[in-house]
């Protein structure tokens, strides 16, 4: 793993009910196996707050049974209960706060995984596919010779509107 702790075994069970959420069906088995080993399975009793409408949320949750309730400033807007629903994903990816609060109506089972995680895996798939594309836009006759050497491009993060908004 990239932050250099050990690499978390990928549990098949994880993979196949993942797999089974209408939104990663035709998902590549290699993007499966990335996700699965960031996921956490957890679990909240009946009438457990799940997310707080007005906070700061850094958790991107795949609800996998039960039902959640829906709330703004009290108000039932919604009833989520189809396993593969997302839930704070948008406050997590964009760094914002939580729109409504989600609680469980009956017990539920969700999948978690911490933002900085998924957004520090896609930043690495980008920079890996980037380089990999650059490299197949190279003529084959072109190579590098041994004396040849190059520099390494550093990404600076910026905060903006975005966590995933990077100046070279």
């Amino acid at each position: 793993m990239a932050d250099g702790g050990p690499a978390k075994k990928i549990d098949m069970n994880v993979i196949s009910r993942i797999r089974s959420f209408e939104i990663f069906r035709s998902c590549p088995e290699q993007f499966l196996n990335e996700f699965a080993s960031l996921a956490v399975l957890r679990s909240l009793p009946e009438g457990e707050l799940v997310l707080q409408q007005g906070y700061v949320n850094d958790r991107f949750l795949i609800l996998a049974s039960g039902q959640v309730e829906v709330q703004i400033d009290g108000e039932q807007i919604a009833l989520l209960g189809t396993p593969g629903d997302l839930m704070g994903e948008i406050s997590a990816i964009a760094a914002r706060v939580v729109s409504a609060s989600l609680i469980a109506k009956t017990d539920i089972e969700f999948f978690e995984i911490q933002a900085r995680q998924l957004i520090q895996r896609s930043l690495e798939a980008k920079l890996s596919s980037d380089i990999t594309s650059i490299d197949s836009l190279r003529p084959c006759s072109q190579t590098k010779s041994s004396t040849q050497t190059t520099k390494p491009v550093a990404l600076k993060a910026q905060t903006v509107n975005s966590p995933l908004h990077f100046n070279h």
